[in-house]
């Protein structure tokens, strides 16, 4: 043990502070949801290697010597590879935010518009706002529509 109760807090609170500013710095930008809805797969390998290598620190706090020092060294190179793979996959979702689509198509006798919007990971306070412009007896019309649904 490294020491005393005293040595073994402070090696297990001394990395913690640090992970968890950083996963609160990433939940608040709302990057987790992202990288979770865009790639679950490959956040959680990330997530878990975080994981396991903050395992492997903290059961390195229990030993000494050449065991402390192989445990924490395999715990940081576990820790460097899932903070590598959640950059990555962060970046990647930053640039990838959906867009909206729009399908419409037309009646037979061309007097009617039927339209499919599909809009995701709106936020709150975001909305989706669609203008139609449409001739009435010759008099052009813009038509606004806001769909809130969600």
């Amino acid at each position: 043990m490294s020491n005393g109760p005293k040595g073994v807090l402070t090696d297990v609170v001394a990395p913690i502070a640090p992970l968890a500013a950083a996963i609160a710095a990433l939940a608040v930008t709302g990057t987790i949801g992202r990288l979770q809805r865009d790639r679950p797969a490959w956040a959680a390998v990330a997530f878990g290697l975080v994981i396991l290598a903050s395992t492997l620190w903290l059961a390195g706090s229990f030993w000494s010597g050449a065991a402390q020092t192989w445990l924490r060294g395999v715990g940081a190179l576990i820790f460097g590879a899932g903070a590598i793979i959640a950059i990555v996959l962060a970046v990647k979702a930053s640039g990838a935010e959906p867009r909206p689509r729009v399908e419409a198509s037309l009646s037979p006798d061309r007097s009617t518009v039927t339209a499919t919007i599909t809009a995701s990971d709106l936020t709150t306070n975001q909305r989706l706002a669609i203008l139609v412009d449409a001739l009435n007896n010759g008099v052009l019309t813009t038509l606004t529509f806001i769909v809130i649904t969600r």
